[in-house]
């Protein structure tokens, strides 16, 4: 993932699932200087967890800690980004579709983790995104596999 950050040249991410922080410390590794993240997690204990980690990484400048349900943080969220990464609850991508794609600047990538692995649960978000004319998507079998989505500039026939 972190070439796909650099072949990109992505500067502004949202990451959807913080966790304990441990894939933010790998993006942020690899953001330029004025690069930001911006990360949502609704869970308090792994929100405390990671901004405990991103503290001791020294890369906390670089990092905006989002709290709560990704569908109501993303109406709040104005800035546009150039790279998602998506490793959350992968039931509700579907409904999340729409708004991510919004979020993400054309041109831009958005990863899906875990796609072989729960590729039944991606099911009806892998239906919608091959019916969007500007989305193009390849699945990669690197662990348990990487479905990346290209936001086209213009939109593909």
């Amino acid at each position: 993932m972190l070439i796909l950050v650099q072949a990109t040249r992505a500067s502004k991410i949202l990451e959807i699932g913080t966790s304990n922080g441990y894939s933010t410390l790998w993006l942020a590794s690899v953001l330029p200087s004025c690069g930001r993240i911006y990360t949502v997690e609704v869970n308090p204990q792994k929100i405390s967890e990671a901004r405990l980690n991103f503290e001791k990484a020294g890369v906390s400048a670089k990092i905006t800690q989002l709290a709560g349900d990704v569908s109501e943080v993303l109406e709040h969220l104005t800035e546009r980004v150039d790279f998602i990464f998506l490793d959350a609850d992968r039931k509700a991508y579907l409904s999340l579709a729409e708004p991510l794609f919004n979020t993400l600047e054309p041109g831009g990538l958005l990863v899906c983790d875990n796609a072989i692995s729960h590729r039944d649960e991606l099911a009806d978000f892998t239906l919608w995104l091959n019916k969007q004319n500007n989305l193009k998507s390849a699945l990669v079998p690197v662990g348990k596999g990487e479905l990346l989505v290209y936001k086209a500039e213009v939109e593909v026939n």
